[in-house]
């Protein structure tokens, strides 16, 4: 019981401190998963929500609103959605994409972990480009790094 206490802190602690981590940082491989074309300050970005966390969506929008000095929208319905029918001016999605990951201990036991990364979807040619290549287990991790590298990668063209 005490070992399981103490992992439960730890892991509260951990989500605490990443949970604020990467407001300054960036990736180095931007021209691996930003499109050459990419440009949203002609367009509003769509952020499809991964989750129905208010939590999650506040730390976006506020991630957003702090960082991101152009138009943008969280959706939870980006794909069929009537509201954003139009393809010019809501072309580029951020689609945050789950998969499963098996990890395998020194005896060969295996066990799974759920990792997050994210991609740019063009609604407009309907083409999913790259993903970041920097998953991680809690998509707000990457999630800002990720805004933050698209502000950089706009401010220098």
């Amino acid at each position: 019981m005490k070992k399981l206490n103490l992992l439960l802190l730890t892991l509260v602690t951990l989500l605490a401190l990443t949970s604020f981590s990467g407001n300054g940082k960036v990736f180095n491989n931007a021209d691996k998963w930003i499109p050459a074309d990419f440009d949203p300050r002609k367009t509003t970005l769509l952020i499809d929500c991964f989750c129905s966390s208010p939590l999650v969506k506040k730390l976006i929008e506020e991630h957003m609103q702090e960082k991101y000095p152009y138009k943008s929208v969280v959706a939870n319905d980006t794909k069929d959605s009537i509201k954003y029918a139009d393809k010019d001016l809501y072309r580029y999605v951020l689609v945050c994409r789950n998969y499963i990951n098996s990890v395998s201990d020194p005896s060969g036991r295996s066990s799974y972990i759920s990792l997050y990364d994210y991609h740019i979807w063009d609604r407009k040619l309907d083409k999913h480009y790259p993903e970041t290549g920097k998953p991680s287990q809690l998509p707000m991790v990457n999630f800002r790094p990720m805004i933050n590298t698209i502000v950089k990668f706009l401010s220098e063209k």
